[in-house]
């Protein structure tokens, strides 16, 4: 390793997305602008993709490693693993859809500075209250940037829960706090909750919901 990516410190959380279908891995992370030397690293979380119920990251490996399945999927889960499915069955199309549209949110509002400050940190406490360690991820479209979504955010009770709201230049606290106290009020059980928020390019506002429901 160069001794000059030695001296610098890590620049942001780095990612590995393993995806089953296509049998490769991908990783993300930031780098310096001013010196932009490649910075591979080990990964601080792992996201598998329609992963084999036989694979098992290494023993000895103390990141967290977030499994995309099917909502029918039974998963024996290792130690700092967590089950993330869709609430309801998904083609394969529409699943790998899911699965791409969730690990690019998880990673737009870590990776990118929004209105509300947010890290790795943040999401992995929501993860670690999860007794379960099973969570469902759901997005929703706004159908008017000005409305919430109430029929889609009624249809859950989450125990903890991760919620993160994207939308364009229109992006206010309003916005924010509007979603923040209807998810309170649909949810008056929750032990955690957080709540981020980022920009994106979309016309209409989306709101992604990871996490563990009620029992």
């Amino acid at each position: 390793m160069s001794p000059l990516r030695t001296n610098l410190p890590k620049y942001g959380p780095c990612f590995s997305v393993m995806d089953f279908f296509t049998f490769t891995e991908t990783m993300r992370t930031n780098f310096y602008p001013d010196n932009p030397v490649p910075s591979f690293e080990i990964s601080d979380l792992i996201f598998a993709i329609n992963a084999p119920l036989d694979y098992y990251p290494p023993a000895e490996d103390k990141r967290a490693t977030l499994y995309f399945d099917q909502t029918d999927c039974s998963r024996t889960l290792p130690e700092n693993a967590y089950q993330i499915s869709c609430a309801h069955r998904l083609n394969t199309h529409e699943f790998i859809k899911w699965a791409a549209q969730g690990i690019e949110m998880i990673h737009t509002f870590l990776m990118h500075k929004g209105l509300i400050c947010i890290d790795l940190v943040d999401l992995t406490n929501i993860l670690q209250a999860c007794e379960s360690r099973k969570l469902i991820l759901e997005i929703t479209s706004y159908s008017d940037s000005l409305e919430l979504p109430w029929e889609s955010l009624q249809r859950f009770r989450f125990n903890n829960l991760f919620a993160a709201l994207f939308a364009d230049h229109d992006l206010t606290m309003q916005m924010i706090s509007d979603l923040g106290c209807a998810l309170d009020e649909i949810n008056p059980n929750m032990d955690r909750f957080q709540l981020a928020a980022n920009f994106h390019m979309d016309t209409l506002p989306v709101v992604m919901l990871l996490g563990e429901l009620e029992p």
